[in-house]
């Protein structure tokens, strides 16, 4: 009796263990096998669609579509080909038999065979229906107008993040966010959407810019026609609104270079700075003005065609006699503009770099803003001289810009923007002598440096610029930028135009190689301006 029941007892016992063992064996060791091959719930990520960017007129700047991405995967880990399947991918592929044999037998639950498709061969993969092939799709960002706004646009990374321009800048905004959803597996791989959401998918927002794709063409070729007459390094022009700050072309050449995508590259707008010259000298003229209400009857000796503080001559561009003020500045006297540069305190002198917002960032949308540089330590005489000349200070386009609107407007700085998101921000600085500049700049343009500027029936102000390169702590001999910043109409302005071109040869003064591009833009903005009225 006792015998028999410790048999039955020990029979019992085994069954257990053995039952144990196979539960472990199939709910542990084999568990995603099992789990794999049953129907079963999984979660799967939901890729929103990155936002689409324009221009002011509803022009798709960059915009996103749905395709596949030229990956081939192979679920090797949860089915198994057949011979036919397995010649089938060979031959789309050219894949050798190794190639073929490697990957499936990984028994990888994801093993990518091939990174890059043609879209041919991917619709030829689709077609045979393979429960384990695995073709990945997303999002792929196109850029319409090329390398006209790449350097604003920016790019798109292989994660379909933003890695320049606005795309970064923007890029939480414009990225949208991830979503997840359950989806119904069978043991054959087959999913069943169940439209159940777990954490619901949210698309990237749209983004409408100030920008207006037949200026920026406008602006682009003038600059690709500039290169067949001189050439020189870089060059880029800037259209902006002087009431408001929205910028309406910015346009450079050479353009980026696609190959580069991954490295930084200057978009020559506000991420690196450069030394301005002479366009800097109205801001001062400015002040002076404000202190010298009887500026008429001032007259400044400039005959000797030098000036020298502390020791240190510095030269004229050209020898000049007995100027006027309005004279010192539309011929762009560099003597006669220190002469009455010094008479200003040099706290107030400082204060005019305050007041225009040469002392701080603009908020524009670049990812790197640079501040600029001006080294106000052990500030004398001589750093006064050159600061008037736009030498010894390093500025931005974006800055220029900002402190040129505010000359003309009233004395608001705007902020340069390129999207509406940051519109209508304007700081009331100073009350500058609008009409005693606006008539002085006029004769830049009909009797000073400015003359190839110059349009008989369409009047505008503007002051020219040609400022030696500093490298290195030293300015290169022979290597200059050339500027020109002009506005239109002349009363209320509407458009602020800001040329630079870098290291122009043979021609290298600003009124020779930036003056006559403004002179094209003006007109085509008149035109523009005249069939927008008709319309």
């Amino acid at each position: 009796m006792n015998r028999n029941f410790i048999l039955i007892f020990l029979f019992f016992i085994s069954w257990f263990f053995i039952i144990l063992l196979f539960l472990f064996y199939t709910q542990v060791l084999r568990h995603r096998y099992y789990y794999n091959k049953s129907l079963h719930l999984q979660k799967v990520s939901t890729i929103p669609r990155r936002g689409t960017i324009y221009d002011r007129n509803g022009n798709i700047l960059a915009g996103s579509y749905e395709n596949y991405t030229g990956r081939v995967c192979l679920d090797c880990e949860n089915y198994q080909y057949e011979k036919e399947e397995k010649e089938s991918l060979k031959k789309i592929l050219n894949l050798r038999d190794w190639e073929i044999e490697k990957a499936i037998n990984s028994k990888k639950a994801y093993y990518i065979l091939k990174e890059e498709v043609s879209e041919e061969k991917l619709y030829q993969l689709e077609k045979l229906k393979l429960k384990g092939l695995i073709l990945e799709k997303k999002y792929h960002r196109f850029y319409p107008y090329g390398d006209l706004f790449y350097h604003l646009v920016g790019f798109v990374d292989w994660k379909n993040d933003g890695i320049s321009g606005l795309e970064y800048y923007f890029n939480d905004l414009l990225k949208g966010r991830e979503g997840e959803k359950l989806i119904l597996r069978d043991s054959s791989r087959y999913g069943y959407d169940l439209g159940e959401d777990i954490k619901q998918m949210i698309p990237g927002k749209d983004i409408k810019t100030t920008l207006d794709l037949s200026i920026q063409y406008m602006a682009s070729k003038t600059l690709i026609n500039l290169k067949e007459k001189i050439d020189y390094q870089w060059g880029a022009i800037t259209i902006l609104n002087p009431q408001n700050g929205e910028i309406l072309a910015h346009s450079i050449n050479p353009p980026f270079n696609l190959n580069d995508k991954g490295r930084w590259q200057d978009e020559h707008l506000a991420s690196s700075a450069y030394e301005p010259g002479s366009i800097m000298k109205p801001f001062y003229a400015d002040t002076f003005l404000r202190l010298n209400p009887s500026f008429e009857s001032l007259k400044f000796d400039c005959s000797k065609g030098y000036v020298e503080i502390a020791g240190i001559k510095i030269n004229d561009h050209h020898r000049f006699f007995t100027l006027s003020f309005p004279e010192t500045l539309y011929q762009s006297s560099n003597v006669g503009c220190i002469l009455w540069s010094l008479k200003i305190s040099q706290k107030e002198f400082i204060k005019t770099l305050e007041n225009y917002g040469f002392l701080e960032k603009t908020g524009i949308e670049v990812p790197a803003e640079s501040r600029g540089r001006a080294n106000l330590k052990n500030f004398n005489m001589l750093t006064q001289a050159y600061f008037t000349l736009g030498q010894g200070i390093s500025v931005t386009s974006a800055q220029v810009l900002r402190a040129y609107s505010a000359l003309v407007n009233g004395g608001y700085l705007v902020k340069p923007h390129l999207t509406v998101i940051n519109s209508g921000n304007r700081e009331w600085r100073v009350k500058p002598e609008f009409e005693k500049l606006k008539n002085i700049l006029f004769q830049t343009t009909i009797l000073g440096t400015g003359k190839k500027a110059y349009l008989s029936f369409l009047p505008i102000a503007g002051k020219t610029g040609t400022a030696e390169i500093a490298e290195g702590g030293r300015y290169l001999k022979g290597n200059y930028i050339g500027s020109f910043v002009c506005w239109y109409p002349l009363e209320n302005p509407r458009y602020l135009i800001l040329i630079v071109i870098y290291k122009p040869r043979p021609l290298y003064y600003g009124g020779d190689v930036a003056a006559p591009l403004a002179k094209n833009l003006t007109f085509y903005l008149f035109l523009k301006g005249q069939k927008d009225e008709n319309i």
